[in-house]
C-alpha cells in the first residue's frame, strides 16, 4: 500500500489555500490563487513559460531560518580590550557545578582576552563575566528568527502556478475524457443500480455503526452516480488526474474508512461498482499514456518532493547557518533546474497501481495508476535526497541542545551588558580571529 500525505505545491502562508492540484479544479484554482509579482522589497523576475528550465534561475536571495536570542557580537565587544577576566558560573546542576559550561566559556574568553604583563603606567582592564544556565526558565525569552525562506518558497509557488496554467487546457481535456468515458459506461450498465437496494436492506447480522455507515455510503454513491448519468460534470467518483510526486490516477473511495466491512456487508452491488471503476482505470491509463503533455506534467509532479524538502528546511530551528552551506544547497538547486529542463523530453510509462493517497483539498483517495519515473526523473529524485541530506546536517552543532544562557558583563563593578544567548551562538559561530 502506498500512503502519501502530500499535495502538489507548498502554498506560502500569504496565499489562500484554495488551490486544488487536481485536473478538475485547475482552471478555477489558477484564477482564484494568483502569485504576487513582487516578493517583499526584492522584485523577482517571472519564470519563463517556454520550457520550464528557468525553475531555479533568477531565484531571490534566501537563507534557512534559525532561532536566536541576543547578539553574540555585543558580548564580544563588551569584553574586547580586557586583559583579565573573572568568570563566575551559576548552575542549577549541583552534581557537576557547571564544569562543562565553565570549560567552554573559558575557551571562548581566551580567544578574546589578551593577558599581558603590566608595565609601568599600564593598567590592567578586568571584566567579570557571570554565566547562568536558564534551564526551564525560558518561557519569557524573546526568541528571534534570522534568515528567511519565504522568498524562495514564493518563487517556487509562482513557478508552479505558471506551469499549471501552461498545461491547464491539457489537464482539463484529460479530465473531460475520463468523465465522458465514465458517463458512457454508466449509461450502458445497470448493475450499479443495485446500490439503491443495498442501502435499504436489513443486515442478517446485528446492526452496527459500521453497517450503518456503509448503507449511508451506498445511498450517497447511488445519488452521485445517478447525477453522473445525466451530466458528465457531476461524475465525481470517476478517475481523476492528480499531480502528486508522479502523474497519478486517483478516485474517491466511497467506503472509506470502512472499506473491507462495506465490501463484505453490501456484497454484489459494491463489488460491481468496484469492477466498473477498475475497468475505467484500465481505460484511464491508456488515455493518460497518450497525452502529449505527459512528460512536462510528470516532471512538474515530481518537483513536489523538492518542495517538501524545502518546506522541512524552512522550519525555524536552533542552528547557526554558514554561507558556504547555503551555497551548497543552491548548487543542488541549480543542478536540479538543469535536469528539470531535460526531463520534458523523456516520456514516462503509465501503469496500473493500487494504493491509498492523501490529496490536499480532496482527502483520502484510492490510487489507480501512476507514471513510472524516467532516467532523468530518477536523477531528480536523487538530487532531492542529496538536498535533504545537506538540509538535515545544516548548522549542526551539539551545543544546540544545551540550555539558554544569561550572561552579565561588568567592568569595575558596573554592569555593561546583560544578554541571553543560545550556547550555539557562541560555540558554533566561526571565530573571526581564526579565519
Amino acid at each position: 500500500m502506498r500512503v502519501s500525505n502530500h499535495s502538489l505545491v507548498v502554498v506560502p502562508p500569504t496565499w489562500t489555500t484554495c488551490v486544488r492540484w487536481t485536473a478538475f479544479g485547475v482552471a478555477s484554482a489558477i484564477g482564484a490563487c494568483t502569485a504576487p509579482a513582487s516578493l517583499g522589497p526584492e522584485a523577482v523576475n517571472e519564470p519563463s513559460l517556454r520550457d520550464g528550465s528557468a525553475l531555479m534561475r533568477g531565484r531571490p536571495s534566501w537563507s534557512p531560518p534559525a532561532k536566536t536570542l541576543g547578539d553574540s557580537t555585543a558580548l564580544a565587544e563588551a569584553v574586547e580590550g580586557s586583559s583579565l577576566a573573572r568568570l563566575k558560573i551559576v548552575s542549577d546542576d549541583a552534581a557537576d557545578g557547571g564544569d562543562e559550561l565553565r570549560v567552554a566559556m573559558e575557551a571562548w574568553l581566551s580567544r578574546r582576552i589578551s593577558p599581558r604583563a603590566q608595565t609601568q603606567g599600564e593598567v590592567s582592564i578586568e571584566v567579570e563575566v557571570t554565566v547562568r544556565e536558564l534551564g526551564a526558565r525560558t518561557s519569557n525569552l524573546r526568541v528571534r528568527q534570522v534568515g528567511d525562506c519565504e522568498p524562495l518558497r514564493q518563487w517556487f509557488a509562482l513557478h508552479e502556478t505558471l506551469e499549471i496554467a501552461r498545461h491547464s487546457a491539457a489537464l482539463e481535456a484529460l479530465q473531460d475524457a475520463l468523465r465522458t468515458q465514465a458517463q458512457a459506461t454508466l449509461t450502458s450498465s445497470t448493475s450499479w443500480r443495485a446500490l439503491e437496494g443495498a442501502s435499504l436492506e436489513n443486515s442478517p447480522l446485528e446492526t452496527s455503526a459500521a453497517r450503518t455507515r456503509c448503507q449511508s455510503a451506498a445511498a450517497s454513491l447511488y445519488d452521485r452516480l445517478t447525477a453522473c448519468e445525466g451530466k458528465a460534470d457531476a461524475c465525481v467518483d470517476t478517475p481523476t488526474v492528480t499531480l502528486d510526486g508522479a502523474v497519478a490516477l486517483t478516485r474517491v473511495d466511497p467506503w472509506y474508512p470502512d472499506r473491507e466491512t462495506c465490501l463484505a456487508e453490501l456484497g454484489a452491488p459494491a463489488r460491481e461498482f468496484e469492477a466498473w471503476i477498475s475497468a475505467l482505470a484500465d481505460r484511464g491509463v491508456e488515455v493518460l499514456a497518450a497525452q502529449p503533455s505527459l512528460p512536462a506534467l510528470d516532471r512538474l509532479a515530481r518537483t513536489r518532493w523538492l518542495f517538501e524538502a524545502l518546506e522541512d528546511l524552512c522550519v525555524p530551528r536552533r542552528r547557526v547557518v554558514e554561507s558556504h552551506e547555503v551555497d551548497r544547497l543552491n548548487n543542488l538547486l541549480d543542478t536540479y533546474g538543469d535536469l528539470y529542463g531535460v526531463a520534458a523530453v523523456q516520456t514516462p510509462a503509465v501503469e496500473r497501481s493500487e494504493g491509498v493517497v492523501y490529496v490536499a483539498g480532496r482527502g483520502t483517495m484510492r490510487e489507480l495508476g501512476r507514471t513510472r519515473p524516467t532516467s532523468v526523473a530518477r536523477q531528480l529524485e536523487s538530487l532531492v535526497q542529496d538536498f535533504r541530506a545537506v538540509s538535515e546536517g545544516l548548522g549542526h552543532c551539539d551545543a544546540a541542545s544545551g540550555a539558554p544562557l544569561e550572561i552579565v558583563v561588568a567592568r569595575e563593578g558596573v554592569e555593561v551588558l546583560r544578554t541571553e544567548l543560545f550556547p550555539e551562538q557562541l560555540w558554533c559561530t566561526p571565530d573571526p580571529a581564526a579565519q
